[in-house]
């Protein structure tokens, strides 16, 4: 699960990877994206409505590492056929939980919470490197890729 504490531990593990997003609740999602955008980590913004095959295709054009997957059966069908994919290529992708929103913003705040921890997030970036990557429809049957710094 995705916290501020995993967050910062992937940084420091995993610097320069991307971190690949499918589906959440608004808020959720949002969250999600700006705690690792706040942790140093470039973000993929995948569409939900691609293909196994061409998020498979994404990943390793893309050289996200990690993948979040939320807990519905057609984003799980999603990237688990995505994942499936990468596997028969050579290619690992570690997969995590996205958060709910009650992980974020729970009714009783639980002190022991990793939601809770205090962490130290970098004071400053690599205004350089690539932070969100989009894609868009592309061109002769391919995604195309959109970085932003």
């Amino acid at each position: 699960m995705l916290t501020p504490v995993t967050a910062y531990y992937l940084h420091k593990q995993c610097l320069g990877d991307a971190y690949l997003l499918i589906s959440a609740d608004t808020i959720t999602y949002f969250c999600t994206v700006v705690g690792l955008l706040r942790a140093g980590l470039p973000v993929f913004l995948v569409s939900t409505r691609n293909a196994p095959l061409a998020v498979a295709d994404m990943i390793q054009r893309t050289g996200a590492t990690h993948i979040f997957l939320s807990g519905d059966s057609p984003m799980q069908a999603l990237g688990k056929g995505a994942l499936a994919s990468l596997v028969e290529s050579g290619v690992h992708v570690i997969e995590h939980a996205m958060p709910v929103f009650e992980d974020l913003f729970p009714e009783t705040v639980d002190p022991s919470s990793p939601f809770e921890a205090a962490v130290e997030l970098p004071s400053s970036y690599d205004m350089s490197e690539t932070s969100i990557i989009m894609h868009s429809s592309g061109k002769r049957s391919r995604l195309a890729r959109l970085s932003y710094l």
